[in-house]
């Protein structure tokens, strides 16, 4: 929703001109809801002190409802006054005279629709959103909306049912979560091609398949099945491009490690900051980590960092509305994470080394390398 169309429902009234008898329009705003377009709301004052609030209809109580909106009000009137039920009559003649086919959410339209042309392809990457659905792109509704079965990761099949309810997308197809088993995976990407069903990873509320969640199980099957997949990924946001945008500089070199801890709680992140040293090509790491295991190994993670100067950076719950980021120097490295880190964070863990604080410190981390390896 928008001021335009607020301004085009209630033609021809205006902010400052009259509405119905005496009762004056005095206030027009939109509210954007960021989480979801279907709850975004039109308010109009009246100088009668009556508020009415527009949203376009998605089912509850409303005071009345035309084709495409509902209307609810506010009123300090514990009985509307008859002056009021006649404004509210007028209100709704005006909308119904003019939204036509202004109901119709323009991402509505473009997600609602036939299937798309998948182009003969028997695997999707499909990257989720972090938190926000409204993150996702249309052509990502329209592939989820074409897929025949879905792989995701253990636990996120609400969060799928729920994306596929909020924009119409239709039944849900049927959902797998990812096992560990590579020959599973194999054989149900050979089912699914000999039906002629069209397989998708999605990467649900958890971001892009392959790097952060275990989808990277999946390619690593699809590699093995001949003849080859043909295989194509739908862009998208992630947690890593949102560490990006935090560069200070582009010229910067980075690694990708990927998670901060795996399977048998090793970190090949505090691995790879061990062997940071002045001669190291790429001074930037990246992964994504939870806030339990970072919290669980902050010393490890503070010992491997010793001697480096640069800044560690850690943005969280991107998206959401718990979103913040915070930035320690290395030279002051804390010895406690800071309190707001909580175990259920999802966070994008960001080093940037600019040197090592002295030749005494270089020569230390190099001499100490070997013993650091085997810990």
């Amino acid at each position: 929703m928008d001021r335009d169309l607020a301004l085009r429902l209630i033609h021809p009234w205006r902010v400052g001109g009259p509405a119905h008898g005496d009762i004056v329009v005095v206030a027009l705003s939109v509210d954007l809801y960021d989480h979801d377009h279907r709850k975004d709301c039109i308010r109009i004052g009246f100088s009668s002190g009556l508020q009415a609030r527009m949203h376009r209809r998605t089912g509850g109580d409303s005071a009345f409802e035309t084709a495409h909106f509902a209307v609810t009000i506010d009123s300090s009137e514990a009985t509307l006054s008859a002056v009021n039920r006649e404004l509210m009559g007028a209100l709704k003649a005006r909308i119904e005279q003019n939204e036509g086919d202004e109901g119709v959410h323009p991402v509505d339209a473009l997600v609602v629709g036939p299937r798309g042309d998948l182009d003969g392809s028997n695997l999707w990457l499909i990257p989720g959103h972090l938190g926000n659905a409204l993150d996702l792109s249309v052509r990502t509704l329209r592939v989820l909306q074409s897929m025949d079965l879905l792989l995701i990761e253990s636990g996120s099949g609400p969060a799928v049912e729920q994306l596929f309810e909020r924009y119409g997308l239709g039944d849900v197809p049927p959902l797998y979560e990812i096992r560990q088993d590579q020959e599973w995976i194999r054989d149900l990407l050979d089912e699914a091609r000999s039906s002629e069903r069209v397989v998708g990873v999605f990467g649900a509320n958890e971001g892009a398949p392959g790097l952060c969640d275990p989808g990277w199980r999946v390619l690593a099957a699809a590699e093995r099945v001949d003849p080859p997949l043909k295989i194509r990924s739908v862009s998208g946001g992630s947690a890593l491009t949102t560490a990006l945008m935090h560069s200070n500089s582009g010229l910067h070199r980075f690694s990708f490690v990927g998670t901060f801890e795996i399977d048998g709680g090793s970190s090949p992140f505090i691995r790879s900051v061990q062997v940071l040293n002045a001669w190291s090509a790429n001074p930037t790491l990246i992964c994504f980590a939870d806030g339990e295991s970072l919290r669980r190994r902050w010393d490890a993670l503070r010992r491997a960092a010793s001697g480096l100067e640069g800044t560690l950076t850690l943005i969280a719950n991107v998206s959401l509305d718990s979103e913040y980021t915070v930035q320690h120097c290395l030279q002051a490295f804390p010895k406690i994470p800071v309190a707001r880190l909580h175990t259920e964070d999802k966070v994008v863990v960001r080093l940037d080394m600019k040197g090592t604080r002295s030749v005494a410190a270089c020569v230390w981390r190099a001499l100490m390398l070997p013993w650091s390896l085997r810990q």
